[in-house]
Parts: structure tokens; sequence; C-alpha cells
């Protein structure tokens, strides 16, 4: 497979589109309406650059939820619509050289396998099961959202699905008059909303497989039940393996790398994947 550099689309640069994403930025700190949508598009897509959404945004594509290059559609056996242009992002590449990637979604590919990263569960905190250790798992995360502020709330209500978010607030006009201030402003929300989405994600994923599979108490076993008379008579206790301990994430929702373990870890004795890797929830 080559070299991703070596397949970047020669019609654009990347200054050129930068530019462009720029203005569409700032035309967005502008209105409202519009804001509201670049905010969504980070919900979406909080990997993606706060310049990257505002492209996404400004597609005409309808749906966006799912964005790939060319190469990778065809990996899955997909075929892109002739005359489709794409959005046109800015990547970086693992040498650290910015290259211009089209990416298409899946509403203009036809024939690929399933493909679908997916967007994460909406969480329900009015369930009556799952309601109660959904509101403890993230009760810190919470706490969080409070201090982080209008705009970065709103983009997590969005992801998730969850009514009563805060109402977006549009960038001072000094700032918006700024380019670079513009700039910086709209990267710190769409780093603090990506922070908050990967603790969200780790501890509702940790949540939910400890809902699907909880605690089961397990019939003692002969062995124990042998080192348990001879102890009674005054034997010397055989050594036993310790007991596997249930993860609780309720109870660790301060420490997010112990959440994404536990569940990297479950992730992997389940579906036998050697790297661990939490399935879904990850865009």
């Amino acid at each position: 497979m080559p070299d991703i550099e070596s397949t970047k689309v020669k019609r654009y640069s990347t200054k050129e589109i930068s530019e462009n994403s720029a203005g569409v930025l700032k035309g967005a700190a502008s209105d409202l309406g519009i804001w509201t949508q670049w905010l969504d598009t980070v919900a979406q897509h909080p990997n993606e650059s706060a310049n990257n959404c505002a492209a996404i945004m400004a597609s005409p594509y309808e749906d966006t939820r799912e964005l790939r290059s060319a190469r990778e559609w065809e990996d899955l056996e997909g075929t892109i619509a002739v005359g489709e242009p794409g959005i046109p992002l800015v990547h970086r590449s693992k040498s650290g050289n910015f290259y211009v990637d089209v990416q298409y979604p899946a509403t203009v590919v036809e024939g690929a396998r399933e493909h679908y990263r997916g967007l994460p569960v909406k969480v329900d905190l009015e369930d009556e099961v799952n309601g109660p250790a959904f509101s403890a798992a993230t009760d810190k995360w919470g706490a969080e959202l409070k201090d982080a502020g209008p705009n970065v709330g709103h983009i997590i209500y969005a992801r998730y699905g969850l009514d009563g978010g805060p109402g977006p607030v549009l960038p001072d006009p000094e700032i918006v008059s700024d380019a670079k201030a513009l700039a910086a402003y709209c990267r710190e929300i769409k780093r603090d909303a990506e922070n908050l989405i990967f603790k969200f994600d780790a501890t509702i994923d940790a949540t939910r497989r400890n809902i699907m599979n909880p605690k089961i108490e397990q019939p003692e076993q002969d062995a124990v039940k042998v080192q348990k008379a001879a102890q009674a008579e005054g034997a010397p206790a055989m050594s036993a393996a310790a007991p596997m301990q249930e993860f609780d994430a309720a109870s660790h929702v301060g420490d997010p790398a112990a959440i994404y373990n536990a569940a990297a870890s479950a992730a992997k004795s389940v579906s036998g994947d050697k790297s661990g890797q939490v399935p879904g929830n990850h865009i």
C-alpha cells in the first residue's frame, strides 16, 4: 500500500483549503444558527480540527457521519459515485507534513461492506435499569461539564442525545474580528469537547459492560472446600489463586485510564481481539 502522502489530491492546496475553512468558521461565529451547526459537527467529528469541522459543515452533503477517503472505501469494496467532489480536509501525516485528504460520505458510496463506525448509542438517563448506573458513572464528568462553558456543553449534549443542554453562545465580536484569536477560541472549544467525549465514551462503555455482565456468585469449588476443611483441622493452608475482581466503573469515575483499560480488557476477552481495542463509540 503506498504512503498516504503519495496519494494526496493535487488539485487542492493545503493553504487554499485552510483559508476557505477559516472563512467559513468566521462566518459561523457571526450567526447563531450556523454556529450551532458547527458545534453539532464537532459533536459528530470530535477528532477533526476546528477548520475541518467547518469544511464538513459547509459541504453539500446532508449526512456526513461516516467519512472515508477513496482508498478506504475501495478497501471496503465500495465504489464512489461518478462526479462526487467529496470534502477536502487538511490532515497531517506521520512524518508531520500537512496534506489534502478528500473524504466521501457513505451516502455517495455503493457496494461497500458493513462499515459504519457509528455514533455513540444515545444515553437514556430515565431507563429504570441503566439510568442509575449511568448517572453514577458520569457524575464527575457532569461536574466538569458545568465548568466547561455553554458551547462545550452543547456539543456533549448533542453527541449523546441528551435534552436540556445549554444553548450555544457566539464569540465576542472582538474575537471574531481577530483571525488568530478566533482560531484559538475554536481550537479550545474543540479540544475541551474532545477530552470530555473521550472520558464519557470510556466510562459509558465500561458501565454498559457491567450492566450487560453483572457479577454472578460462583458456587464454592471443591478445592476451596478441601482447603477450608484442612484449616479447620489445623493443617497448613494451601495457596489459592486470587479471586477475580469485578470492575465497578461507577467507583472509578475519577480515573479514566483505569476505566478505559478495563473496557479494553473486557473487549479483548470477549472478542479474542489481541489488540484489546474497545469496539464502538469511536469515530
